[in-house]
C-alpha cells in the first residue's frame, strides 16, 4: 500500500493548575500519560536516568489531552516505590498534545531500584474514550559510586534502520539514517543516558536510550535524514547533560563529515485536506461533523521530481498538533497521507491544516506549497433527556429528579436535560423521553 500515516511526537511544556470541573467537556476526552522521569529542578534541570544517593530530583509526567476543548480536571498521583510523592490531588490538565505535569515535592534518591509511577485519573470519575493509557512508570536504580564508562566509537549513514548498505555521502532527497556504534564498559546491566545526533551542531534526535553491556553495539536516529547540498558534519553526543557518572568523560562524542552533491529539482506539494470517517482508502469524506464523532484527517499531496523523498509532515487542529513525524512521500499520482489517531469532533469552528516539510530539510524548487488547510464546523451536541450529570446514561436518581423538577419541587436548573425544549418546566412527554433513554440509553 502506498499510504502512510504521520506518527506522534511528544515536545514537553509545563502546564500544572487546578480549577474548572469535569462538566464543560462536550463529546469525549482522553488523557493519556505518555512519560514517566525525573529531573534536577521543578520543569527545569537536567533529566537525570541514573541518580547519585542523595541527590534531590522531582518527578515529571509527559501526557497528552484529547478529544475536547476545555482543559479536563481530574485527579492525578505520583508515586515513588508504591507511596504516593505528591497527590492525589485534582489537576487541571492542558488540551493536545506534549504537556507536563511535575510534583512539586522533590525526592530525595536512596540506594536501591526504584519505580516512579504516575496515574492518571486513580479513582475512575472521569469518563474516557480510553481508560487503559493512564498510567506511566519508569524503574532505575541507584548506585553508589561507579567504574562505567560510555564511549561512543563511530558515527555513519545506512539507508534503512540497522539496515541496508553505508552510505558515505548521499544524494539530495535520498533517505538515510544516522547509526552510533558504542561500547558501555564495566557494567553488567543496561544503563540509560540521554543520547544526541546531531547535524550541523544542531539537534536531530534526541532522548533517553538504553546502553547495553557487552561488546560493540548499535542505535540509530530512527527518523530519516534527506540531505541538502553542501559538506555536512554529523556526530553523535551520549550523555551530553552529565547525568551519569564515567570513569571517562572525554570519549562521549563522535564525528563524521560528508559532502552531498548537488542536487536535481524536487517539489513536494500539498493539494487538499480533508476529513474522513477512516484512517484507510476506504474512509468515506466528511463535510459536517457531528459532536462526538470519531473522525481522521487525511492530505492530499504530489511529489515532483525524483523520489521516494522523506520529510517531516504535520496535522494541525486549530493550531495544535494531531499528529506528526516523518514520512516518506511518494511520486506516485494520486497519494495520501491520514493520521491514525482519531480526533473527536468538539463543538465550534476548527481548521485543520497540514504542512510538508516545516522543519525545511528538504531543498525545493517551490517552498510556497507546502501547506493547505480546511476550516469546518461542528455543531452542539443534542442533550440526552434525563440525563442530568450528563455522563451519557439515564439512572433511577436522575428519573426521581426529573420527577421531583416536574412537579416543583426542585428547580430545572438542577435537571436541565429533563426540559428538551428549554420553556421552564418538565411535561409528561419529557418525562416519557426521559424513561425511554433509561431503559434504551442515551444515543446521540
Amino acid at each position: 500500500m502506498r499510504k502512510h500515516a504521520a506518527l506522534a511526537a511528544l515536545v514537553m511544556t509545563l502546564a500544572h493548575a487546578d480549577g474548572v470541573g469535569a462538566r464543560e467537556l462536550p463529546c469525549g476526552v482522553d488523557i493519556e500519560a505518555v512519560r514517566a522521569y525525573l529531573r534536577a529542578g521543578k520543569g527545569t534541570g537536567i533529566e537525570v536516568g541514573v541518580p547519585t544517593p542523595g541527590q534531590q530530583l522531582y518527578a515529571h509526567l509527559g501526557y497528552r489531552v484529547m478529544g475536547v476543548n476545555a482543559p479536563p480536571v481530574a485527579q492525578l498521583v505520583a508515586l515513588i516505590d508504591g507511596v504516593p510523592l505528591c497527590g492525589p490531588g485534582a489537576h487541571q490538565f492542558s488540551v493536545g498534545l506534549g504537556f507536563t505535569a511535575v510534583c512539586g515535592t522533590p525526592w530525595h534518591a536512596t540506594e536501591g531500584t526504584h519505580t516512579l509511577k504516575w496515574e492518571i485519573d486513580p479513582d475512575n470519575a472521569l469518563a474516557e474514550t480510553d481508560e487503559t493509557n493512564n498510567v506511566a512508570e519508569t524503574t532505575f536504580t541507584v548506585t553508589r559510586g561507579t567504574r562505567l564508562d560510555l564511549d561512543a566509537q563511530r558515527v555513519y549513514l545506512r539507508t534503512g534502520l540497522s539496515q541496508g548498505p553505508e552510505v558515505g555521502h548521499p544524494g539530495v532527497g535520498q533517505s538515510v539514517y544516522l547509526h552510533l556504534d558504542y561500547r558501555l564498559i564495566g557494567s553488567t546491566d543496561a544503563v540509560t543516558a540521554n543520547l544526541t545526533a546531531l547535524v550541523d551542531g544542531q539537534p536531530y534526535c534526541e532522548g533517553a536510550f538504553s546502553f547495553r553491556p557487552g561488546a560493540v553495539q548499535t542505535a540509530v536516529c530512527n527518523k530519516p535524514w534527506v540531505p541538502v547540498a553542501g559538506v555536512h558534519v554529523l556526530a553523535w553526543a551520549i550523555d551530553s547533560d552529565r547525568a551519569v557518572a564515567e570513569s571517562n568523560e572525554l570519549n562521549n562524542v563522535v564525528e563524521l563529515t560528508s559532502t552531498i552533491p548537488v542536487p536535481a529539482g524536487i517539489d513536494l506539494q500539498a493539494q487538499q485536506a480533508s476529513i474522513r470517517t477512516a484512517p484507510a482508502e476506504g474512509g468515506d469524506e466528511v463535510t459536517a461533523p457531528a459532536c462526538g464523532e470519531s473522525l481522521y484527517f487525511r492530505l492530499d499531496y504530489a511529489l515532483i521530481g525524483t523520489g521516494p523523498v522523506s520529510a517531516h509532515l504535520q496535522a494541525l487542529i486549530d493550531g495544535r498538533p494531531q499528529c506528526l513525524g516523518w514520512f516518506t512521500f511518494q511520486p506516485a499520482p494520486g497519494d495520501f497521507a491520514m493520521c491514525l489517531n482519531p480526533w473527536i469532533a468538539a463543538p465550534g469552528q476548527h481548521t485543520v491544516r497540514w504542512e510538508i516539510d516545516d522543519m525545511q530539510n528538504v531543498a525545493e524548487t517551490d517552498e510556497s506549497n507546502n501547506a493547505v488547510e480546511l476550516t469546518f464546523e461542528v455543531g452542539a451536541p443534542t442533550a440526552c433527556a434525563g440525563d442530568c450529570n450528563a455522563d451519557g446514561t439515564v439512572s433511577i436518581d436522575e428519573l426521581v429528579l426529573a420527577i421531583d423538577v416536574a412537579l416543583g419541587a426542585r428547580p430545572v436548573s438542577d435537571c436541565e436535560s429533563a426540559d428538551a425544549d428549554h420553556d421552564g418546566t418538565v411535561s409528561v412527554n419529557e418525562l416519557v423521553a426521559a424513561v425511554t433513554n433509561a431503559a434504551n440509553g442515551c444515543h446521540s
